[in-house]
């Protein structure tokens, strides 16, 4: 079954959040879907290296550049689209990262409410504004019309003792932003790589990904979102 009659069936498209370090693929997720794609993209010159000449025919790439660019979706995603002229004829919307538009946001609140610290740091209500502004912008997408796929980079965290050390893996978010946001996402992926090989790697907590949807999935699944949205498909038909 082709993916355009799945997601014809289907009422949307899930949400999913992906984090992981550097260099496992979350970014290329854009070329594994063969539905439309708006791709809001913080790195520069990283996705045309990505999108060959046939991926593009799907995909509209375009450059944040800050905070301003974006921030009119907190007032709904839809709406945001029609005011700058790019269309509503989308499957997906990716947003790529989180991590680096939380940077540029609290560089654009920083901007408007100068911080009273000497060294310029931020203080603990321009963190509180951060969250807030973060909170709003990640509800706006998730509650589109549109399946949304946003990544977050990955900080490693040592969560053991001096007598038994341990580390692991979790999104680079502000503060509680994780725990605030998560609800949002069906599914929650981390990305890496192993022999090779791109692998999402499902959560492993109560509330993990599309349990509220009646949808399971193995504990690792391969990289690509067309088998993935197709899984997804068949489970709330």
């Amino acid at each position: 079954m082709a993916l355009k009659e799945v997601t014809t069936q289907a009422a949307t498209l899930p949400n999913l959040l992906v984090y992981g370090p550097p260099g496992t693929g979350k970014s290329m997720a854009p070329v594994t879907y063969s539905g439309r794609t708006l791709l809001l993209h913080t790195e520069p010159g990283l996705i045309a290296a990505l999108i060959d000449q046939e991926a593009s025919q799907r995909i509209r790439a375009l450059r944040v550049e800050g905070w301003d660019d974006v921030q009119g979706i907190r007032k709904g995603m839809e709406k945001w689209l029609q005011e700058n002229k790019l269309g509503t004829d989308y499957d997906m919307i990716m947003l790529d990262s989180v991590t680096e538009l939380q940077e540029m946001a609290l560089k654009a609140i920083l901007r408007d409410f100068p911080s009273k610290q000497k060294d310029g740091l931020p203080e603990q209500q321009h963190y509180g504004m951060l969250r807030e502004r973060m909170r709003q912008i990640l509800y706006a997408l998730t509650q589109s019309k549109f399946g949304v796929y946003v990544t977050a980079q990955a900080m490693l965290v040592d969560i053991g003792t001096k007598d038994s050390p341990q580390t692991m893996w979790l999104a680079s978010l502000i503060g509680k932003t994780k725990n605030e946001i998560k609800h949002l996402f069906d599914w929650e992926f981390f990305s890496r790589k192993l022999n090779n090989k791109f692998e999402l790697v499902t959560e492993e907590t109560t509330d993990s990904f599309g349990k509220s949807r009646g949808v399971t999935l193995p504990r690792i699944v391969p990289f690509n979102l067309d088998e993935l949205f197709a899984q997804w498909g068949r489970s709330i038909r």
